[in-house]
């Protein structure tokens, strides 16, 4: 059975590891930045699909993406500078900005007070799974 959710921006939490520190610009920093972990929506339990053709990164891809602070699209620390699916996760490369507060944000990153990444997204898509989870079968993120 096919379910189409109220369009509506989402967000969910992720472990921030910057996986490849020693082989990036030093303005740069690589990581997750979803999975298909269960998050209760709602009432139930929402997967983010990560195949291929379940996410669309298009907006991710194109380098306008935003990198914000907390969600809030006045607080642009950065950039998203590619985009893509690996091992059932998102992964982004991400490129720090120069204003004041994404260098708080990066140092306070890099000496690990700020441990988590959240995306915003919507789904276009979803159905129910064969574990009783709400799997978006068409999602994009927007912002990380």
């Amino acid at each position: 059975m096919e379910k189409v959710l109220e369009k509506k921006l989402g967000t969910r939490f992720l472990d921030l590891v910057d996986e490849t520190a020693d082989e990036q610009a030093a303005d740069t920093m690589t990581f997750s930045f979803s999975s298909e972990t269960p998050v209760k929506r709602n009432g139930f339990d929402e997967v983010l699909d990560h195949s291929v053709e379940s996410v669309n990164l298009s907006r991710l891809k194109s380098e306008g993406a935003p990198l914000l602070y907390n969600h809030h699209p006045d607080k642009v620390i950065g950039r998203v500078k590619n985009a893509w699916v690996e091992n059932k996760r998102g992964r982004a490369t991400i490129q720090w900005g120069t204003s004041d507060l994404a260098k708080q944000i990066r140092n306070d990153v890099e000496i690990g007070v700020l441990r988590s990444v959240s995306i915003g997204y919507t789904i276009e898509e979803s159905e129910e799974d064969k574990e009783g989870n709400m799997r978006a079968t068409s999602w994009t993120p927007h912002a990380v």
